[in-house]
């Protein structure tokens, strides 16, 4: 074999373990020893003798015994242990490439493992990774035909292995436009842990430190109209505070069920509302988030879903799932006719946070000037920090927050807002969710991060839910420009690849279609034009290609007169055109040369270009004088 057709076969091994080693999911022993994989196509681009067949078949059999190990007891993920075992197959198989067909076996180990890609990751350099493999894949088949036909120089080709590439890209992107869409993962697991949220129906004092240092995109959120003040994407909240930590009692809510997908989630419907596109990453919990007061939630392929009083929205079996929908909301103020009581709650011990909410509000005379008045009171006289350390152990936290340390973060200054309005006889409770974001001014959508977790109050007054934030705001330098194009392509990359539904489908067959919608509009279909016309195409295509393939015959007579010739010398539909004079039976020695003329001047008349005339009546010549010879 030409040594470039050895080198090829290491490209598509190696694009194919880049594939599974971008996903971040392998053990990295296992990635370390597929590294030998070098070290063996060197040696077979080199002509080194290769590894005997009872050592291929020793470490082949103890890789299956790994297989079974690692995939039921040190992995436990069968995804995962499949994905080793490629890893091992192309190590040693690079140690054992000793004919035009051990490529294959390469190629399709190398299929199997993008398969398996594509189930542990959603990454966007996979797609990078899947082009190269289509081209690299294109080229190494071919060649490899051209091998079988005995042409070693790939000199020549280029253009029809580009071509060939092209409409391979061509049709694997019109198959994936049009291939079903099912729900769930190909092999059954695929992605499977989901990040560390923090939210769940109880949030002790201080939880959200190690979250608020992680940069992890949380969700991606395009908003019409564009809001004009800091969205907060609101999240769950709690009612009750004991033992520094709050508590959320409604977890389960009521549910709501509809067959399209389609919610009502709040009885007000005000006529300004915010439409906001979310694609929410993988979370350890059912929970999602929207802007401010949801009132409409729209979600593909989603039944039922469960709603709390205090509008915190919870999704059945959506944890460690990527999860997009659309959400309706507005500015308008939560509505509330319920019994407050619960709201008033407040651990023993307090005396000292009642006696300084008193005298903070001492001037005001309504609920809202108290509220707003202890919010201000908070901003100007304590420091925000993620590092604040109790000076004061012998208090509670909230008291050491109020009276001693004076700096720590959102939480602390939600808590100590929340327990101070609950002491002037406020209803009051904590929020927790998102606070805005990076907005990416390319692609115009909020990059919500795991940093920009915060917490809120909502405090009752005049029968509303008003939103006060007592946290200072903190100033961060604005993101590179480079990163945010980044994450623009990232994102387009998630809604129209990874988040391509049954619902973009139709989208596009409506597109098609939409000429011949007045027909009929009331009782018109779109599989009207669907079916028919897919008919159509495929009557078309087959046509076409029975056309090309019979036409082909006709321009090039000359390979039935070759293969003629070869099934004279050899049975084996393996041996290459140039292995034929290897094989060759001792009784036709004499025969050689012109053999080896009539094989030199199929390739020319086959492969070649403007040398059809010249050298056809020769190659019929020798033809007939060979098929004479050996018949």
């Amino acid at each position: 074999m030409p040594a470039i057709y050895k080198l090829l076969t290491g490209i598509v091994a190696l694009i194919g373990n880049l594939s599974l080693i971008t996903t971040g999911e392998l053990n990295p022993l296992f990635v370390a020893l597929s590294s030998v994989m070098l070290i063996g196509y060197w040696r077979a681009i080199k002509n080194k003798k290769q590894a005997h067949r009872y050592i291929i078949g020793t470490l082949s059999t103890v890789t299956i015994l790994v297989f079974f190990v690692d995939s039921f007891i040190v992995s436990q993920d069968l995804i995962v242990g499949v994905s080793h075992l490629t890893l091992l197959f192309h190590a040693i198989k690079s140690f054992d490439i000793k004919d035009p067909w051990d490529p294959l076996q390469v190629f399709f180990m190398a299929l199997i493992q993008l398969l398996l890609a594509s189930e542990l990751t959603r990454s966007m350099v996979f797609g990078a990774v899947f082009l190269l493999f289509m081209v690299a894949m294109a080229f190494a088949i071919s060649y490899s035909h051209f091998v079988k036909e005995g042409i070693m120089q790939i000199r020549g080709f280029f253009k029809p292995i580009a071509s060939i590439t092209l409409i391979i890209i061509l049709l694997t992107s019109i198959l994936f436009v049009a291939m079903p869409r099912f729900r769930g993962g190909l092999w059954g697991k695929g992605l499977s842990r989901g990040i560390k949220s923090g939210f769940s129906d109880t949030v002790k004092l201080g939880a959200l430190e190690e979250i608020k240092l992680d940069y992890t995109v949380v969700m991606r959120a395009e908003v019409e109209p564009f809001p004009r003040k800091t969205p907060y994407w609101r999240g769950i909240t709690f009612e009750i505070y004991t033992d520094n930590t709050w508590i959320d009692l409604d977890t389960r809510g009521r549910r709501l069920v509809s067959q399209k997908g389609s919610f009502t989630l709040s009885p007000e419907i005000p006529s300004k509302m915010y439409r906001q596109e979310i694609i929410l990453e993988p979370v350890d919990t059912n929970l999602i988030f929207s802007m401010n007061t949801p009132h409409k939630l729209k979600a593909e392929r989603i039944k039922n879903i469960y709603i709390t009083p205090d509008l915190a929205v919870y999704v059945p079996n959506k944890a460690s799932k990527r999860f997009r929908y659309t959400v309706y909301s507005s500015d308008t103020p939560l509505y509330t006719d319920e019994d407050l009581k619960i709201y008033l709650q407040m651990p023993q011990g307090l005396e000292k946070v009642k006696a300084l909410a008193e005298s903070i509000t001492a001037n005001a005379t309504t609920d809202i000037q108290r509220a707003r008045a202890i919010q201000r009171y908070l901003k100007q006289n304590y420091t925000y920090t993620l590092k604040a350390l109790q000076k004061n152990k012998e208090v509670s936290p909230i008291e050491d927050f109020l009276f001693y340390t004076k700096e720590g973060y959102c939480e602390y200054y939600a808590t100590a807002m929340a327990l101070m309005l609950r002491s002037i006889g406020i209803p009051a409770r904590v929020v927790s969710g998102y606070l805005g974001g990076e907005f990416n001014r390319y692609g115009r959508y909020y990059i919500v991060r795991q940093k920009d977790a915060h917490t809120w109050v909502e405090a009752a007054i005049e029968g509303r839910w008003i939103t006060f934030d007592p946290t200072p705001a903190v100033s961060e330098s604005p993101p590179s420009g480079i990163l945010l194009m980044i994450d623009y392509l990232r994102l387009k990359w998630e809604r129209y690849v990874v988040g391509f539904s049954s619902a973009d489908q139709v989208k596009i067959l409506r597109f098609f279609s939409s000429p011949f919608r007045g027909l009929k509009q009331k009782e018109f279909k779109i599989h009207y034009i669907i079916y028919p016309t897919l008919v159509v195409l495929a009557i078309v295509l087959t046509a076409a290609i029975i056309k090309t393939l019979t036409h082909r015959r006709k321009l090039h007579p000359v390979s039935q007169q070759y293969y003629r010739i070869k099934r004279k010398l050899s049975k084996d539909n393996s041996v290459t055109a140039s292995e034929l004079l290897r094989v060759l039976p001792p009784e036709y020695e004499k025969e050689k040369e012109k053999l080896k003329e009539f094989i030199k001047l199929y390739h020319q008349l086959r492969f070649g270009r403007h040398v059809y005339k010249e050298s056809l009546p020769r190659y019929q010549q020798l033809y007939r004088e060979l098929l004479k010879r050996l018949s």
